[in-house]
């Protein structure tokens, strides 16, 4: 069915470029150039005074009076300043900070609702203090937060391979 279809729009295709060539040589290929057809009527050359083109209405007038005057070249580098010496200086001595407990997480345990972490080598269950003073308050699958004294949370990465 498709290639019925498929072959009348060939043949209907090839007719139709055949028509149209003979249309086109026996119609417009006189060989003849063309010419431009006279002013149909008088209508139209009353619209020529539109047609023609406008006068500039718009005067560009040089003004030579005032200089020109440039504050500085914009192609050159710029301009260097001296710089002021630094001064020294002096801080206030600061409080010694207290030295933050270091923890190192080797190992999570996460086993339905139990959590714990290995942290410096013992095994801390939520809730429980660990090494340093801190409370275990969270357990995530890469990280754990520990809750020191102050009420601070610290969260801190489980170390990966060996370091």
């Amino acid at each position: 069915m498709a290639e019925r279809i498929h072959s009348a729009l060939g043949a209907l295709t090839v007719v139709i470029l055949a028509g149209g060539g003979l249309a086109w040589r026996f119609v417009g290929a006189t060989g003849q150039p063309a010419v431009a057809a006279p002013m149909p009527s008088s209508q139209f050359s009353q619209l020529m005074a539109y047609a023609t083109p406008l006068p500039d209405s718009v005067q560009a007038v040089a003004s030579w009076d005032a200089p020109v005057a440039i504050s500085r070249d914009p192609f050159s580098p710029p301009e260097t300043y001296a710089v002021a010496p630094r001064m020294a200086i002096h801080k206030a001595p600061s409080a010694p900070r207290a030295v933050e407990p270091r923890w190192d997480v080797t190992a999570i345990l996460i086993a339905g609702a139990r959590r714990a972490a290995l942290i410096n080598g013992v095994l801390v269950n939520i809730g429980e203090l660990a090494p340093g003073g801190a409370t275990l308050t969270a357990v995530e699958r890469d990280r754990v937060v520990l809750t020191d004294p102050r009420g601070t949370a610290h969260t801190v990465a489980v170390k990966e391979g060996d370091s």
